[in-house]
């Protein structure tokens, strides 16, 4: 049993080892290594948005801020600008509205034009099914935005940019799914965890679907993925792990600024080498 005060020592321990090694790209990562931001809603926490903003380049960093899940966009806009501002950031670019019918084309050029600047994308919160309906209009934003994030271009999304990260998304109050963006694999996620109940939600988004994992992530929470794998949790609150197996839920891991591995799927212990995991 680990004591509550060595818990979060430990956990501050997590965050402040693989944020320095997010930041700083150590031989610890590949050169073309994927970062991925999940966040469950509200504001970004700052820890997060640090370890963001230095991957994307620091001060020399082009922030893209992708608005379709939204009918305020220019508000989210202000609002992450302030938050990346704040750790040196000094350019952003905005897509902020939906194409018009018949200026697919057009729409396409400007938009792989900021793209092609972009150091870090970041999608914001809505409804993520509006997101999903500009990628199905031009269809090639999605190619080059996962031809961007394999190269090495942090990609991020809060609220319904985080649920549609995923292969399959949930959609609407219920557990009805449809295609997402594919930047997760195999994993099911939900934003606005606790504060919603989506507990129901999530789980039966992953039975509906016959997806053996899911991540809930609550309002003020976030998570940082790097390869697909390794994840840290930031935030005042806390992030959910699920496993199903047979149709019964396993495991349910509850993380607050801890490590986790996303291929095993169990925490670890921030003091092991990642090039030995």
């Amino acid at each position: 049993m680990i004591l509550p005060h060595l818990a979060m020592k430990f956990h501050h321990h997590c965050i402040a080892t693989l944020a320095l090694l997010f930041a700083l790209n150590t031989n610890a990562f590949a050169q073309n290594s994927t970062t991925l931001y999940l966040g469950g809603g509200g504001e970004l926490p700052d820890a997060a948005v640090e370890v963001l903003a230095k991957t994307a380049g620091g001060n020399e960093a082009t922030i893209l801020v992708v608005g379709w899940a939204s009918e305020i966009p220019d508000d989210y806009f202000v609002d992450l600008k302030a938050q990346f501002e704040k750790h040196g950031v000094k350019k952003f670019l905005q897509s902020a509205r939906r194409p018009e019918s018949g200026k697919e084309k057009e729409y396409a050029a400007d938009f792989l034009a900021k793209l092609k600047q972009a150091t870090l994308v970041f999608f914001t919160g809505g409804k993520q099914h509006k997101i999903m309906s500009v990628f199905e209009a031009i269809p090639e934003l999605l190619t080059a935005l996962h031809l961007k994030f394999d190269s090495g271009t942090p990609v991020g999304g809060n609220s319904a940019g985080e649920n549609a990260m995923g292969e399959v998304m949930l959609i609407g109050e219920g557990s009805k799914t449809d295609k997402g963006m594919g930047f997760l694999k195999g994993i099911l996620t939900d934003s606005h965890f606790v504060e919603r109940s989506h507990v129901a939600r999530l789980t039966g988004g992953m039975f509906e679907t016959k997806t053996q994992y899911g991540i809930g992530l609550d309002k003020f929470a976030g998570i940082i993925i790097r390869d697909q794998r390794h994840t840290i949790v930031y935030g005042s609150t806390e992030a959910f792990f699920y496993e199903m197996e047979s149709g019964m839920y396993k495991s349910v891991v509850r993380t607050r600024g801890m490590g986790f591995d996303i291929q095993t799927w169990v925490p670890f212990d921030c003091n092991q080498s990642l090039t030995d995991r």
